[in-house]
């Protein structure tokens, strides 16, 4: 940070070990000026335990010097500080003591906004105007111009995002000076997939694409890889018609484009083409009357939890006894592909992970008995099958089979498989003791009253050892 050397103020705002749902942010009172004066007092914001700070609100443009912060008990922040533009014409080494308080909600939504810019960069990869701010492009000439791939460079806002396509692209500056995108069909009327993929450690969080500007006869159709959305580009209409997609959060998506013509000797020229990435996967969880809050997830690339949020696999069910085990970091690793459960200890119902890499397996996908997928699927939880699915009975969070008999389960979620046995309708999860483990409920039944041992067997009272009575364990010595 570069500033004025002055005396000024340091503090937490947040911590997120008080409050898990917001980050830790410090804050910092500085005067800017790089003369000898002090002057243009601001407040900076740190998101990274002060390994960064960002300006977010300039507090004093004049002559101003020391300055103290404190923290109010609704959230709002009084700054005290000298003034030196109160009665003295700005005259140098004379202040007066003003102050000023920045509201909760004020600081709340500079926080929100300093995340969205720094997890959520965009790389611009066309756009109107500069020519200079686009990505690298290759020349007019079809023959040696034509390309299938286009990286990023630090000039589009982000380097390293790829724009691939299954067909002839290139990026050009037009006759009119300005920087088009170019997609030539592959035949008449083909349906072609331009791929977009992210950088190392982010992931495509969305995209707008589109384009109005070059003369043709021709008219293309952009969808999105789900379907649901579309434009028309070159439809001369003055104002750009955009794709615009978001909450993608994946390393790579795909869009199609569509030539409405009879042939192929026309060119889609897009104008308008943004990416916007991010370093966090968001997750929702379920919150129950434990105190705490679950989900399954599974994600083809390493993430980090907050620390509140902790990871777990399943790699043994004997017994009637399935363990829980951490995964690396005392749970808050999760190396790609591998299933787990999250247990969020502050019972959030939203939480974001961190985007990483090169972390290690922490065991195989075979030997896991949480299995994951990708997409959408149907899962069977008939008494035949050998699946369970996260939920709750009797108040109890965990792996049932439910009376619907077949569910669908969401793209990134995992589920218990454990080959079927007599009478097994579900594993209650039990984060009480240490191996955290799971206990076999037997036939579904309500655990109040009733007392089982480890094995599943209903008994007539406790005995020896542990117990699970009224669905606690139980250690009778």
């Amino acid at each position: 940070m570069n500033a004025n050397g002055c005396n000024a103020d340091i503090l937490y705002y947040n911590r997120s070990t008080e409050n898990p749902a917001r980050p830790d942010v410090m804050l910092h009172t500085l005067t800017k000026t790089f003369s000898t004066y002090r002057r243009d007092l601001r407040l900076y914001m740190s998101l990274d335990q002060g390994q960064t700070w960002h300006e977010v609100l300039q507090i004093q443009p004049g002559f101003s010097a020391y300055s103290s912060m404190q923290k109010l008990a609704n959230g709002d922040l009084a700054v005290i500080y000298e003034d030196g533009t109160i009665g003295n014409q700005d005259k140098m080494d004379c202040y007066a003591i003003n102050y000023i308080v920045i509201s909760a909600d004020a600081l709340n939504a500079k926080i929100d906004e300093l995340r969205e810019r720094l997890h959520h960069p965009t790389a611009t990869i066309i756009s109107q105007g500069e020519t200079n701010t686009s990505a690298p492009w290759g020349t007019w000439t079809p023959a040696s111009g034509w390309a299938t791939k286009l990286t990023t460079n630090a000039n589009s806002g982000m380097s390293g995002v790829q724009v691939s396509a299954s067909h002839s692209a290139f990026n050009r500056e037009s006759d009119y000076g300005q920087r088009v995108f170019v997609i030539k069909p592959s035949t008449a009327g083909a349906t072609d997939i331009i791929t977009i993929t992210a950088p190392t450690g982010y992931l495509i969080k969305g995209y707008s694409i589109g384009g109005h500007f070059y003369t043709t006869s021709e008219k293309y159709t952009l969808t999105s890889a789900d379907g649901t959305q579309s434009a028309e580009v070159n439809t001369n209409s003055g104002t750009p018609n955009m794709l615009t997609v978001d909450n993608i959060y994946a390393p790579s998506t795909t869009f199609s484009i569509k030539s409405k013509g009879s042939t192929n000797n026309r060119y889609a020229c897009i104008t308008q083409f943004t990416v916007t990435l991010s370093d966090e996967y968001p997750v929702s969880l379920n919150a129950t009357n434990d105190g705490q809050s679950y989900a399954t997830l599974y994600l083809p690339f390493d993430v980090t939890t907050d620390g509140v949020t902790k990871a777990y696999y399943i790699a043994t069910a004997n017994n009637g006894y399935a363990q829980l085990t951490a995964t690396d970091n005392e749970g808050s690793e999760i190396p790609s592909q591998t299933a787990v459960v999250l247990v969020n200890s502050a019972a959030v119902t939203q939480t974001t992970l961190g985007v990483t890499t090169g972390l290690n397996p922490v065991i195989s996908e075979s030997s896991n008995l949480l299995k994951g997928t990708l997409v959408p699927m149907s899962l069977d939880l008939s008494d035949e099958s050998n699946y369970y699915s996260l939920g709750k009975k009797n108040d109890k969070i965990g792996f049932y089979k439910f009376t619907v008999g077949t569910i669908t389960l969401g793209a990134n979620k995992a589920y218990l498989e454990v080959p079927a046995s007599s009478g097994v309708k579900g594993f209650m999860l039990d984060l009480d003791e240490d191996p955290t483990a799971i206990t076999e409920i037997v036939n579904g039944t309500s655990l109040n009253g009733i007392c089982y041992n480890l094995a599943g067997q209903q008994l007539s009272k406790p005995q020896k050892g542990v117990n699970i009575v009224n669905g606690k364990k139980v250690v009778v010595k």
